[in-house]
């Protein structure tokens, strides 16, 4: 009797110490559940939520009704060109406040001068590629009155496949026009009944969090700080050569899509050239290519160097002034496309 009750006293403290940890998150806003995983779009962020990020830097936002940032109608306002943005977490920019961001930036420029108005849509989202940012087109962005399609990569987001270990929604390459269809997993259906917790709880977002960074390895770092030494481990990716030379039949069926519309490819640094050559090979393939390399390393001939934060001493993604430069530079390489 005296271990049942000291059982039940362990996890009567165990619940109080849960309850308190979650309250403690959500009023001092240390840790505010955001993302889900959507029904129709799979990854993406909450309805309506705070977001508040603390990675290299400081992040405070606020998703709009559609589970993006960003205050946007359906229809777009009179003389107004309405540019999409997708990408990574490059794109997405939860390291800098809004207006910080390039692609705030360059919509700042591109308004400059200007005989319309410019928005720019923000649909990306972090560890997206190309068949989440195709997904996200489909059933996300193309509710929008959009003008211009951007997606700005890096050459390996064309050849991988997504990268959530959990999804709703898949491409079906199975006919000849390429759908996109729901995800039956026993996996997935229980994600759906504890959706309330999942979504909802601060500990356990955190605890998801942690066995994510200790999945890709990056556990060991955040925890030991400065008494953790990194190895120098360098990385072999000449095994995606011979992919960049034959694109998968995914990535081409996605690119031969996204060819049907007026797009722009930007990517992040610069393009591998076999992929290059591979993109200009499909037919009437027509998707202009930009690439930041010559502004990142303008940056660093100038002492700057572009993903690296004073602040926490950490290498990741771009900082305000490469954000800065980027964004002038987008908004000068997209002016030619705005239609007067």
């Amino acid at each position: 009797m005296k271990l049942f009750k000291n059982i039940i006293f362990f996890l009567f403290g165990i619940f109080i110490s849960i309850l308190f940890f979650e309250l403690y998150f959500k009023v001092t806003e240390i840790k505010l559940p955001f993302k889900t995983i959507d029904v129709n779009v799979g990854k993406s962020y909450q309805s309506n939520v705070l977001i508040h990020e603390n990675k290299e830097n400081l992040y405070l936002g606020e998703t709009n009704q559609y589970g993006f940032v960003g205050n946007y109608t359906l229809k777009k306002p009179e003389n107004t060109f309405r540019i999409a943005f997708f990408g990574d977490s490059f794109v997405e920019g939860f390291q800098v406040f809004e207006k910080h961001k390039f692609v705030n930036i360059s919509e700042k420029y591109l308004n400059k001068n200007s005989k319309v108005n410019v928005e720019i849509l923000n649909f990306s989202i972090s560890n997206a590629v190309l068949p989440d940012i195709y997904i996200r087109k489909k059933r996300l962005a193309e509710k929008f009155d959009i003008d211009l399609f951007v997606y700005f990569l890096d050459s390996y987001d064309l050849i991988l496949p997504s990268q959530s270990p959990l999804n709703s929604v898949e491409l079906d390459f199975s006919t000849n026009f390429l759908k996109i269809k729901n995800v039956k997993s026993k996996s997935i259906a229980s994600y759906y009944k504890l959706e309330p917790i999942i979504d909802n709880s601060s500990c356990f977002n955190l605890l998801l969090d942690t066995y994510f960074l200790y999945n890709r390895n990056e556990l060991n770092e955040i925890l030991l700080d400065k008494f953790y030494f990194k190895e120098n481990i360098k990385h072999d990716y000449s095994y995606y050569d011979s992919i960049f030379k034959n694109l998968p039949n995914a990535t081409t069926r996605i690119i031969t899509d996204l060819n049907r519309e007026k797009s722009v490819f930007i990517f992040r640094e610069d393009i591998n050239k076999d992929l290059k050559s591979s993109l200009q090979k499909l037919p009437n393939f027509k998707i202009p290519i930009i690439e930041t390399k010559p502004v990142l390393d303008s940056l660093n001939r100038k002492g700057v160097r572009p993903y690296f934060w004073e602040n926490s001493q950490t290498e990741g993604h771009f900082n305000y002034k490469a954000n800065e430069s980027i964004g002038k530079f987008i908004a000068k390489k997209l002016k030619p496309f705005i239609k007067k």
